[in-house]
C-alpha cells in the first residue's frame, strides 16, 4: 500500500525480498509499459549493479486481541550521512539477540528535490492509497481531513480514522489498547503510568527481545572475543549479562584464574545484578563495588566495560583507564 502511494511521485519504489521499501537506482530498461502496475516487486530501474536505497523500516507488535504497525519513511531528510554514525554500537560484536537479525542498507529519500511540503504531500498519498484498498470511498478521506484539522477522531460506517496524540488518551478503547501494551518484566507485570517520560522509556527498554552481552563467544565457550575486546579488560575476566524486557535475568562475571573463586565471585554479584532494570542503572562502576569476593581494582573495568556496552553516558571513575 505505502509503495503504491509512494510511486504516485517516485516510480523507483518497490518492496525488496526482506519487505523494506526500497528505491532502485538503475537506468530505465525502457519497458515501463510492459510491466503490470500490480507488481510491487519490479521497477523498470532494476538494470544496472547500483544498490537500492532503503527508505522505510516496519515494527510489529501483536498482543493476543491487537495489533500495533509502527511505519517509519525517509522523506526529504537532510541527515542520511550522519545515520551510520548514529547507528555505530560498541556492543555490536558482543551482542546475541533473540529478535530478528538487523541488515545494514544504505538509505535514500523518498522525495529527493521536492519543493512542496514532503510530509504532507507522503500522508496524502498513503491516504489515498489506504481508501482505494479498502474501498473506503471519499468519505473516508474528507473524515481524515477533517480529523487533522480539528484533532478528533472520524466515523464512518465502516472506518475511524484520526491522529492519534495525548489528548486521545481518554477514550476508553484507546486506554485498552495502551494497557495491553504495557511492559513485562519476567514472571511479574509492571504496570505504567503513561507519561510521556515513563510510556518512552517502557516502550524504548522494556519491549526489547531477549539478549545478552559476552566477552566470550558464548556463555560456556572458553575462547574469548579476544581480537575485539578492549586493552583495559583483564586476560582473565569473564562477563555475561543476559537481558529479557529491560531486566537482568542473568549475570555471570568473574575476574579469578582460579575456579573456586571465579565461582564465587560469579554467586556475589549474581546476587545483587538478577533483577535490576538496565535502563534504571545510570552508572555501573556504583553497582559492581557492592561485590565483596572480586579484586577491588577490576571493578573500574567491568564497569567501563558494561557502561560501554549498555550506552550509559558516563565518564570512567578510575583515570587510569583513560590513559
Amino acid at each position: 500500500m505505502v509503495v503504491r502511494a509512494i510511486r504516485q511521485d517516485n516510480p523507483r519504489a518497490r518492496v525488496n525480498e526482506r519487505h523494506d521499501i526500497v528505491l532502485d537506482q538503475g537506468q530505465s530498461d525502457g519497458n515501463a509499459s510492459q510491466l503490470d502496475p500490480s507488481d510491487l516487486h519490479k521497477t523498470e530501474f532494476q538494470t544496472g549493479a547500483r544498490q537500492a536505497l532503503k527508505v522505510s523500516g516496519s515494527a510489529y507488535k501483536l498482543t493476543r486481541t491487537r495489533s500495533l504497525h509502527h511505519g517509519t519513511c525517509l522523506l526529504d531528510s537532510p541527515n542520511l550521512k550522519e545515520l551510520s554514525r548514529f547507528l555505530k554500537s560498541p556492543a555490536r560484536q558482543f551482542l546475541t539477540a533473540r529478535g530478528v537479525e538487523s541488515v545494514r542498507s544504505p538509505v535514500g529519500n523518498v522525495y529527493t528535490g521536492f519543493k512542496s511540503d514532503a510530509s504532507s504531500r507522503f500522508q496524502a498519498c498513503v491516504a489515498e492509497a489506504f481508501t482505494a484498498l479498502y474501498g473506503l470511498g471519499p468519505d473516508c478521506l474528507a473524515g481524515l481531513e477533517r480529523a487533522g484539522k480539528q484533532n478528533e477522531l472520524q466515523q464512518g460506517s465502516n472506518w475511524v480514522c484520526g491522529f492519534l496524540d495525548d489528548s486521545l488518551q481518554s477514550i476508553p478503547e484507546v486506554q485498552v489498547g495502551m494497557k495491553e501494551l504495557q511492559a513485562r518484566h519476567g514472571s511479574k507485570t509492571r504496570e505504567v503510568t503513561f507519561t510521556k517520560s515513563s510510556q518512552s522509556a517502557e516502550w524504548i527498554y522494556g519491549q526489547t527481545p531477549r539478549f545478552f552481552v559476552s566477552t566470550h563467544l558464548t556463555d560456556i565457550s572458553e575462547e574469548r572475543c579476544s581480537a575485539l575486546l578492549p586493552d583495559y579488560i583483564p586476560e582473565t575476566a569473564r562477563i555475561f549479562v543476559e537481558v529479557k524486557s529491560g531486566v537482568i535475568i542473568a549475570a555471570r562475571i568473574s575476574t579469578s584464574q582460579d575456579k573456586g573463586t571465579a565461582s564465587k565471585e560469579t554467586e556475589d554479584f549474581q546476587s545483587f545484578l538478577i533483577g535490576l532494570v538496565i535502563h534504571e542503572i545510570e552508572d555501573f562502576y556504583p553497582v559492581l563495588r557492592k561485590a565483596r569476593f572480586t579484586d577491588s581494582q577490576h571493578i573500574p573495568e567491568l564497569a567501563r566495560w558494561l557502561n560501554e556496552m549498555f550506552a550509559k553516558n558516563v565518564s570512567t571513575t578510575d583515570p587510569t583507564l583513560d590513559s
